[in-house]
């Protein structure tokens, strides 16, 4: 993927001073930061429930669906990663009692995912502070900066799509 091969090549240079003043001019660097800020703060605070990020994820997309139960094709579309990685994520949820795999009734092709009332007690504890995480990578920005940086986001993940 370009994004990949770009950040490979910024993070080649990471070492050097220029090189760093360099990548700095790039949005890629402060989204990169960003995000190793906001996977670190979850892996964190996931840890008690003995969660990744990756694995909140799914569950957070499980449950804000309806009955909890999504296509393991749709989940994987939403994550937007391989399926391989999409069940892996899944079967390491179902070890955990988080999650359960079952077959659809109206297509035994189709396998489906549902949460389970243990998968729900984090989704229900993180809610709250997610909201706190947000507060605290966005203090600096009054409400209408808040509403732009949002807008742009959006996007700029609609370029991703």
């Amino acid at each position: 993927m370009l994004f990949d091969k770009i950040l490979a090549i910024l993070y080649n240079f990471i070492y050097e001073k220029e090189a760093i003043q360099m990548v700095k001019r790039y949005c890629t660097y402060y989204i990169k930061q960003i995000y190793d800020y906001v996977e670190k703060r979850a892996n964190n605070e996931f840890r008690k429930y003995d969660l990744t990020l990756a694995q909140m994820t799914v569950l957070m997309i499980l449950s804000s669906h309806p009955q909890g139960v999504l296509a393991l094709k749709a989940l994987e579309h939403e994550l937007g990663v391989a399926q391989s990685t999409t069940l892996g994520i899944v079967d390491r949820l179902e070890q955990k009692g988080f999650v359960r795999k079952m077959d659809s009734p109206d297509d035994k092709r189709v396998k489906l995912v549902q949460i389970m009332p243990e998968g729900m007690v984090p989704c229900n504890s993180i809610q709250s502070d997610m909201g706190v995480g947000e507060e605290y990578l966005l203090r600096g920005l009054n409400a209408e900066e808040r509403a732009t940086l949002k807008r742009l986001l959006q996007k700029v993940c609609k370029n991703i799509e």
